[in-house]
């Protein structure tokens, strides 16, 4: 993949697409190999990840696919769609598979899963297939800038959710502790 990148900035025309097709290649490896594709059977956390993670996956062969299909973008559409399907669609999904496990390690805070995390998670896929939908179909307009805002509610959500958790921990630790 590394030789794609690099391929890409050097010859753009056929290293683009060479970059897209070693994000196809990537993708597919991981969904053969990950985890995620058994744990989006159980319930709670493991769900929750593996959900997030298979979401990030589908966006980054959704960039593989653009790259490979139609190499250097063309328009800002594309650019559009390829740097968020890249950096929003698998990169913050990736974030929030992982904000669970990571965030008590870094804050040193426990954070037990609750529900409310699929709301970010949601808001941040729904606000990505719009701005996909708005930028390849109906051009920068109105649902375009929706999607921006959805994309920001979700990042807030994140936070909000994220924060929820460690109290609602809090709580019932404190509950359990008095009864």
């Amino acid at each position: 993949m590394h030789a794609g990148v690099v391929a890409a900035t050097l010859w753009p025309a056929v290293g683009c697409r060479f970059l897209g097709g070693a994000l196809i290649v990537l993708v597919a490896w991981l969904i053969r190999h990950d985890v995620a594709r058994r744990t989006i059977r159980r319930n709670g956390l493991p769900r929750y990840a593996a959900a997030a993670m298979l979401a990030g996956y589908f966006w980054l062969a959704v960039a593989g696919t653009m790259w490979l299909a139609g190499g250097q973008p063309a328009s800002p559409q594309r650019y559009d769609v390829l740097v968020h399907a890249c950096f929003l669609g698998f990169a913050m999904s990736m974030v929030m598979a992982h904000a669970p496990v990571i965030l008590p390690a870094v804050l040193r805070v426990k954070l037990p899963y609750r529900p409310i995390l699929w709301l970010p998670l949601g808001l941040l896929h729904l606000g990505l297939a719009l701005r996909v939908a708005a930028g390849l179909v109906l051009g920068h307009g109105l649902a375009w800038q929706a999607s921006g805002f959805l994309t920001v509610a979700a990042l807030l959500a994140l936070a909000g959710a994220a924060a929820t958790c460690v109290i609602g921990g809090r709580v019932q630790r404190f509950q359990e502790v008095a009864a």
